[in-house]
């Protein structure tokens, strides 16, 4: 059985784009910090790219203005 608390010491470490601090990688056990993730395959689709993806976001807009529990990325 796992535990869901973080340990203490950890190895994995990444570097924040925006504080170039060190930062623990995230756990498989951590809370989710968005409430979906949309990844946009992007190879060969130079024609159908920028309306999907404006569709996606503007839905996404949308439903985060009216469901503040909505969080998103893309």
């Amino acid at each position: 059985m796992h535990s869901l608390e973080r340990i203490a010491i950890s190895s994995t470490f990444f570097e924040d784009p925006n504080s170039l601090n060190k930062v623990p990688c995230p756990s498989i056990y951590d809370p989710a910090e968005k409430y979906i993730s949309s990844i946009i395959p992007a190879y060969n689709e130079e024609h159908r790219l920028p309306e999907a993806l404006s569709e996606t976001l503007d839905y996404q807009k949308q439903r985060s203005a009216t469901d503040k529990s909505f969080t998103y990325e893309v």
